[in-house]
């Protein structure tokens, strides 16, 4: 690691979180050392614990991929907003597959119960969400519905959780298959780029790994992560970045390969053009050129090792 990135990086460690993501507005990076094609798209089923998993599928439909993305969507669901992702990511020569992960659960996990039982924790840290007392004691201020409290103590159950990373290991086994000479890896937005990180800390034949807004993973998921990982945050979304600074250190000290980018007045989804409230069109513009280029460096059979 160049001592200049690592002097920088610690510097920031010595003042608040609030002031790390001030001062790491912009890009810095820890390191160890043709025309369009049309589209092939739809949805597809695959293999899983269980059962058959519901996956969305784009494709080139003429030319070789340049690499494979699993994309793993946020909170609400395989919304539009992940399909055009995947559809994006084609354009730029990638095969992507963005699974359902609420496939099990569907009528549970419905778009108003969950915008309804988000609403009803927001108030809650992400830690204090999987503390029943404090989540039940959330519920009954809210006087949530039958429904949307068993949607909610299933979403904060650990080993919910630990059925969806089960199922996208599943799912990466089987994109991995094809085309094995080119790399695999995975993109996720706020609950999915956790699951993303977590996921390229499970399967180590990930060679990349990009999160939208994610809450930061640590210790030993954070040491198990063995590709190169881009994360990209909104400078005001305090929610997701208040743990941000001692992430970076715990990271530098493991020798993470890392490339974080801050974006200067933009909150938890600027990157949704779905989200009118949020959305931030030159952030998202910025953070999505930063992102297929990331992939396609660390995807194609010359960026990889």
């Amino acid at each position: 690691m160049p001592p200049s990135t690592q002097e920088k990086v610690i510097s920031f460690m010595k003042r608040r979180t609030r002031k790390f993501v001030d001062a790491a507005i912009g890009t810095f990076s820890i390191a160890r050392g043709a025309a369009q094609p049309a589209l092939e798209d739809g949805f597809v089923n695959y293999t899983t614990r269980g059962g058959k998993a519901e996956a969305y599928r784009a494709e080139p439909k003429s030319g070789r991929a340049l690499g494979k993305v699993v994309v793993i969507h946020e909170v609400w669901g395989l919304t539009q907003s992940i399909r055009d992702a995947c559809d994006r990511l084609s354009r730029r020569g990638f095969l992507a597959v963005a699974p359902l992960l609420y496939w099990r659960d569907r009528e549970l996990f419905s778009p108003d119960k969950i915008r309804e039982g988000m609403r009803l924790v927001w108030g809650l840290t992400l830690e204090e969400r999987y503390r029943p007392r404090l989540l039940a004691a959330a519920l009954e201020k809210g006087r949530a519905s039958k429904e949307t409290t068993s949607m909610l103590r299933t979403f904060y159950d650990k080993g919910f959780r630990r059925l969806l990373l089960q199922d996208l290991r599943s799912l990466t086994g089987h994109v991995r298959k094809e085309s094995p000479d080119v790399g695999t890896g995975t993109m996720g937005f706020s609950m999915g780029g956790k699951l993303a990180m977590q996921l390229a800390g499970s399967s180590p034949g990930l060679d990349a790994c990009v999160a939208y807004s994610a809450e930061p993973v640590r210790g030993a998921v954070l040491a198990n992560i063995r590709c190169p990982m881009l994360l990209l945050y909104g400078s005001e979304d305090k929610f997701m970045t208040r743990d941000i600074g001692a992430f970076v250190q715990e990271a530098v000290a493991k020798g993470t390969e890392l490339e974080l980018k801050i974006y200067r007045s933009a909150g938890h989804e600027f990157f949704d053009r779905g989200n009118k409230k949020e959305y931030q069109a030159v952030a998202a513009e910025r953070a999505w050129a930063a992102s297929s280029d990331f992939l396609k460096r660390r995807l194609s059979p010359k960026g990889r090792p």
